[in-house]
């Protein structure tokens, strides 16, 4: 219904109904009809206004502001507003029957003779596994046409793409430009009160609903789901899975492409790192050598003055002696001689230890 009124009217009216009764009224929506209060400069109640007013609260309203063109005819179409009509049941069928669609996909003939085997002597509404040996499907011998229908549909439309399905026991992928992806269908259960149940906690089962499912992607966080609503049926979506399929390769190549430059800028960086510890062990190794050498320098200085105090002593035999043998040991000791000594070969100058491996 068009609103046809002058903004003083709006406003007056605004404060007179509620906004619902004028949503009813003017078959207007939310949004709109406060986009429309808010273009005009048109103050409307606040939460909570109708209920105060009716326990009888007196409540002033909030004046309408003086703007320019106040008298001017506010004219406004509200949108059609199209509603979905929710069917009762959903009934999806095959157009035709399998037998005369012809030109079946290898995998789908596959699929329906170790299905038809694997479901002999089951109920019509258990679900029947033959992923482990077949294409990856859960589904009741009830839905097998329609599951088989859109397997073939599936699979002709990843042909087209050059794509191709691959299967592997307990898993089914589909190839598409280069990447591989997990697909399964099943059918979904719904759990129902069984009939003079024989123990007390076994009070429900679960049975084919007939709406399908169809999944790609194993992980959980990275699948996406499609599934019979209301308003769709599963073999209708072909195109959609197809296009999600294409625009999941190419994500997947960025991804990898992503985490191989990552992985570079990661191994650089750990090379980085390793070699500045390298270099900083070599030079620390370089240094405690250089503070190891000047200690032992500092000692034999210290040595060769002990030793010219010895020579101040009266001499003898043993004495003098003694002060060759102390210049010897002084020269092999010594970082700027380090004078070849026979029996201090395995000798470790810093410790003063002998390596026991050296032997």
């Amino acid at each position: 219904m068009q609103i046809k009124l002058t903004r003083k009217e709006l406003y007056e009216l605004v404060w007179e109904q509620s906004l619902s009764q004028l949503m009813t009224t003017y078959t207007i929506s939310y949004i709109e009809i406060k986009d429309l209060l808010k273009k005009h400069h048109i103050p409307s109640p606040a939460n909570g206004y109708w209920s105060r007013l009716k326990a009888g609260h007196q409540i002033v309203k909030t004046p309408l502001p003086n703007v320019k063109k106040a008298d001017e005819m506010i004219i406004y179409e509200p949108r059609v507003i199209t509603v979905r009509t929710k069917k009762m049941k959903v009934t999806p069928v095959v157009p035709v029957s399998l037998e005369t669609i012809g030109n079946l996909e290898k995998e789908v003939l596959q699929a329906k003779k170790f299905f038809l085997k694997q479901a002999k002597g089951r109920p019509t509404d258990q679900l029947v596994p033959i992923g482990y040996e077949s294409l990856n499907m859960y589904v009741s011998p009830g839905a097998l046409d329609r599951a088989l229908y859109f397997m073939n549909k599936l699979i002709k439309s990843v042909k087209l793409t050059g794509g191709k399905i691959r299967m592997v026991p307990h898993s089914t992928f589909v190839e598409i430009d280069g990447e591989a992806f997990y697909v399964a269908l099943r059918e979904k259960q719904t759990r129902v009160e069984k009939i003079n149940p024989k123990y007390s906690y076994d009070l429900y089962e679960k049975v084919a609903s007939g709406t399908l499912i169809f999944k790609v992607g194993e992980q959980t966080w990275r699948s996406k789901e499609w599934s019979d609503t209301a308003y769709t049926v599963l073999e209708d979506k072909t195109d959609e899975i197809i296009q999600y399929l294409k625009s999941a390769a190419i994500k997947e190549k960025q991804d990898r492409e992503e985490r191989r430059l990552r992985d570079i800028e990661l191994a650089k960086e750990k090379q980085v790192k390793a070699d500045l510890q390298k270099r900083r062990s070599a030079d620390l190794d370089k240094f405690v050598k250089f503070k190891e050498q000047s200690e032992r320098w500092e000692n034999a200085e210290r040595m060769r003055r002990y030793l010219e105090e010895l020579e101040k002593k009266p001499a003898n035999e043993a004495l003098q002696e003694y002060i060759e043998w102390a210049r010897e040991k002084i020269a092999w000791y010594d970082p700027f001689i380090e004078r070849e000594d026979e029996l201090l070969k395995a000798v470790n100058k810093t410790t003063l230890t002998i390596n026991n491996s050296y032997w």
